[in-house]
């Protein structure tokens, strides 16, 4: 077998090593590729590839196919493929990686922040130490060296109450500058995106030289001067930085007293009242019963048919001015409510029968106007109002954990009723018109309740810019009761009767009392994020339903000249409850 030397120095002339590796790159120019000055070092590389090649192949021992050229450059060409490979993810390696040089190692995989130049520290001045003159009363001490025109987390800033402490490397609280979701501690809490500054949502975006400048310190916009939420997803600072940005403003502590100037709420209220059934309607024609003398019917429709199972909404305003050290006038009005119900029953064969008539058995088969109807129907409406002024005084219990009041005042509560009544002979308007027999009843009630209360509060400050409390209030009030009855029939009319009204007024004592248990989260120095619950209770009240009056009804379907007797039922009570949202503001 021939060695690989003598092999090689038969193709390429010579008889040496060196010849044979020359023999096998030596190339005519028109053989080589173009190469630009950028491809000069991968040029290079594949020369010394082959040069690799050469020397491993012109070995004794190897065949003599192995060592000819041809194949020399088939292997030279397939590590150039691999190279070339190699060199590629590297690159695209290096291009997704971020590169940390030229910046603080806090900073990277962040964008730089533009910051003020005089938080450099001196020259020669080794990072973390700091000369007094560099540390003025009040604020943190200068951190690591960082580049002009950048602003890391290495040096921190000064913190609001939220985190009682100053930036640094490794320090226990403080905040960082905002990258890394601004956490309490360089190294993460929870001060959060915002948590640094005037505090709370509203603060950061007050924060800036315009009305609207301050938005870039929102998480929306990282660009600018905001944290750096919008960056990795991964990184668990980001998102502790978001939600930090709702974190409640601190900056007035533990011991303030609650207040505010002005508070705006909407109120949604349900309404139930306690008055006693009474049947209206039966399908069919009732029988009296021998033994009990009480007529059976089957009823159909009831005052209690429309009772109000809704959420009313309203508001609440209250404005409140210092009067003294610890102590304020409050005004509060609130109201507005509208609750509304209404129920109907239809029989195309006319067999609706009504109280008025005992369920047809009184006179048999009823009267025209209120029996053998084809439709009978109900609507109840309520409305509430409520004004008052009290004197509050407030104290702050030790520690600050626990604050209150106690308040003394003047209220006015009304509450207005409207329940009407009404059948038809024919289910079609129309047709009701060609066949006149109708009913109708309004009946109106009106409580103006007036008097004097006091009540109180407790709150506990669960964390500055947070606070939960229940609150009561209540009084004894004189309440001015009234009820008024217009009715409309056909009977009526045919006797030269227009419509007839009824009225009754009487004077009593009512009772009231309020709960409300209440959120008060502080978003900045001016703005308060409120919520409650409500429970409001009355008794000795005339309500619509109650005061509906079905008793002599011969005198006014027969005689409308002679008058019913009329009275007032203010034996009812009324409960609401629900809840409220709303805002409150400091001057």
């Amino acid at each position: 077998m021939r060695t690989c030397k003598a092999n090689c120095a038969d193709k390429s002339g010579g008889s040496g090593p060196n010849e044979c590796n020359g023999a096998l790159f030596r190339r005519s120019d028109s053989e080589r590729p173009a190469v630009g000055p950028q491809d000069e070092r991968g040029v290079r590389s594949t020369q010394c590839v082959f040069v690799l090649c050469a020397v491993i192949l012109c070995t004794p021992g190897i065949p003599d196919e192995a060592c000819s050229l041809e194949a020399a450059e088939n292997h030279a060409m397939q590590i150039r493929a691999l190279t070339t490979t190699g060199l590629c993810l590297s690159l695209m390696w290096a291009l997704l990686t971020p590169k940390a040089d030229g910046q603080m190692p806090s900073m990277q995989g962040h964008p730089p922040m533009v910051a003020q130049t005089s938080f450099m520290v001196p020259e020669n001045m080794p990072p973390g130490v700091s000369q007094a003159m560099y540390q003025p009363t009040g604020q943190m001490p200068p951190g690591a060296v960082a580049q002009v025109g950048f602003f890391g987390s290495a040096g921190g800033g000064a913190c609001d109450s939220a985190c009682d402490g100053y930036c640094g490397h490794g320090g226990s609280c403080g905040c960082s500058s905002g990258y890394g979701g601004g956490s309490c501690g360089c190294g993460g809490g929870g001060c959060g995106c915002g948590g640094c500054g005037p505090g709370g949502l509203l603060g950061q975006i007050c924060q800036g030289d315009g009305p609207l400048n301050g938005l870039q310190n929102l998480c929306l916009f990282c660009r600018g001067s905001g944290c750096s939420v919008c960056q990795a997803p991964s990184n668990a600072g980001n998102l502790l930085g978001c939600l930090g940005m709702f974190a409640p403003y601190t900056e007035a502590g533990l011991c303030s007293q609650r207040w505010f100037d002005f508070q705006a709420e909407v109120m949604f209220l349900s309404m139930n009242g306690s008055s006693t059934n009474q049947a209206l309607t039966s399908l069919g024609q009732g029988v009296v019963n021998g033994v009990t003398g009480q007529v059976d019917a089957n009823i159909v429709m009831g005052t209690d048919s429309v009772e109000f199972d809704e959420l009313a909404p309203g508001f609440r305003l209250t404005a409140s001015m210092m009067f003294g050290a610890g102590g304020n006038i409050e005004a509060t009005y609130f109201g507005s409510n509208h609750f509304s119900q209404a129920y109907s029953v239809v029989d195309p064969t006319n067999t609706l029968y009504s109280a008025f008539s005992n369920f047809g058995t009184a006179p048999f088969g009823g009267y025209d106007d209120t029996d053998q109807s084809a439709v009978q129907s109900l609507v109840n409406k309520s409305d509430i109002h409520s004004g008052e002024v009290n004197y509050r005084r407030r104290w702050v219990g030790p520690y600050c954990r626990f604050q209150g009041s106690w308040l003394l005042g003047f209220r006015y509560f009304d509450v207005d009723e409207v329940f009407n009544y009404e059948t038809r002979d024919a289910i079609n308007p129309a047709a009701a018109a060609a066949n006149p027999d109708f009913f109708s009843s309004a009946t109106q009630t009106r409580n103006a309740l007036v008097g004097a209360q006091l009540g109180g509060d407790l709150w506990w400050n669960v964390h500055p810019g947070i606070n939960l409390g229940v609150g009561w209030k209540g009084g004894i009030f004189g309440n001015r009761a009234e009820q008024d009855t217009l009715i409309r029939a056909n009977s009526i009319n045919n006797l030269g009767v227009a419509q007839l009204q009824e009225n009754a007024a009487d004077s009593t004592t009512a009772l009231m009392s309020e709960l409300q248990a209440r959120l008060a989260y502080r978003l900045s120095y001016s703005w308060t994020f409120t919520a409650a619950y409500w429970f409001i209770g009355l008794d000795g009240l005339a309500l619509g339903a109650g005061n509906v009056n079905t008793s002599q009804a011969s005198n006014l379907f027969s005689n409308p000249a002679v008058p019913r007797d009329v009275s007032v039922n203010n034996d009812d009570s009324l409960t609401m409850h629900g809840f409220s949202i709303g805002l409150e503001h400091l001057w």
